[in-house]
């Protein structure tokens, strides 16, 4: 998806959510499942933090993307 976009993308992570919740504030965007998003709602800063319903779908990635306003 973020490829489609002409996006670069710097770093990626993939890590537990006790993890997750900790280290999101040092990232732009978080990508995590929908039973998961309470645990960011105080993530603060700059971080966009997307819900998803299904994590692997670029249908929902791109209009989460698109719904925070990160794509043209």
């Amino acid at each position: 998806v973020l490829a489609k976009h002409g996006i670069t993308l710097s770093e990626l992570r993939h890590c537990p959510i006790s993890e997750g919740t900790s280290a999101a504030k040092s990232y732009d965007v978080v990508f995590c499942s929908k039973i998961f998003f309470k645990n960011f709602e105080n993530v603060g800063g700059n971080t966009v933090v997307i819900p998803l319903k299904n994590v692997m779908s670029d249908k929902e990635i791109e209009e989460g993307l698109q719904a925070a306003g990160l794509l043209d």
